[in-house]
């Protein structure tokens, strides 16, 4: 098991990137899409409690009002044109010329107004919406929490799995001298064919064995990549854990004070002592 553990860690050192557990969760909860969506979420109930609140203000409104004749007004009404009337005469008594001159105009309007009336049902749309923030709040530490126990999840298979790949791979070293020693010694005729066959057929399974978990492991990298928030092709190891589920469980309750699982110091009540 030892040796397994050290195969492990040359792994760990091929592969480049290490990522720990901390780092894992702590990426996921300020990338994950998700995330981002709750918090946007989060954001908006507080705008529109904001919005609500100002319907409760006084409302202005002004109103400018310009303008320009395109020519000169002018123009004279004949006398008489609007009638001649007894004991009055002719109107307008004479001609009446009428000029006005090509200025600009303007007319300005202001008021002010406050929905004094609506006071109670603005307050009651004011609760509402705080009961909206309330629960945009707890959808996020909802979610926060779900992407955390998904990354622990994830990173837990892709420990498994680069354990499995370092024991498949020294499998395969020890086969891999059998199998040419059975080759030198069946040109010599001193072991069966069958026996060389046999060798050969556990060498190609194990092969077979290593390609599958290469490739169950890329898959978990990939699906680990995307609680992330990054490029599913990122490339990265994980560190060995020496620490319960149960324990973590118990840890990941309050966020930012998740335990450094890959350090081997680190207390697990299941082991009760010796190597691993």
């Amino acid at each position: 098991m030892k040796r397994a553990w050290l195969l492990f860690f040359a792994t760990l050192l091929s592969n480049g990137q290490v990522l720990t557990l901390n780092d894992a969760v702590a990426q996921a909860l300020k990338e994950n899409r998700n995330v981002q969506i709750s918090a946007l979420d989060v954001a908006k109930a507080n705008e529109v409690t904001a919005e609500t609140k100002t319907t409760r203000l006084p409302q202005l409104t002004t109103y400018i009002l310009g303008g320009e004749s395109l020519t000169p007004i002018d123009f004279t009404i004949p006398k008489g044109a609007l009638g001649v009337y007894p004991n009055v005469g002719p109107i307008p008594a004479q001609n009446a010329s009428i000029n006005a001159p090509q200025t600009f105009n303007a007319f300005i309007y202001a008021s002010a107004a406050q929905p004094i009336t609506q006071f109670r049902k603005i307050g009651l749309a004011i609760r509402e919406s705080r009961v909206g923030e309330e629960m945009a709040a707890e959808s996020l530490r909802q979610k926060k929490q779900d992407t955390a126990h998904q990354v622990t999840e994830a990173y837990y298979q892709i420990v498994q799995t680069q354990t499995q790949i370092a024991s498949a791979q020294e499998s395969l070293k020890y086969l891999t001298e059998p199998a040419a020693l059975t080759d030198r010694n069946l040109a010599e005729q001193t072991v069966l064919k069958s026996d060389s066959l046999n060798v050969k057929a556990k060498l190609s399974q194990q092969r077979y064995q290593l390609l599958v978990l290469q490739d169950t492991l890329a898959s978990q990298k990939e699906a680990l990549n995307r609680l992330l928030g990054r490029d599913l092709k990122t490339d990265f190891s994980v560190a060995p854990v020496f620490y319960s589920i149960a324990v973590l469980d118990l840890k990941i309750v309050k966020w930012g004070q998740v335990p450094d699982l890959s350090s081997p110091s680190a207390p697990n009540p299941d082991r009760k002592g010796g190597d691993v």
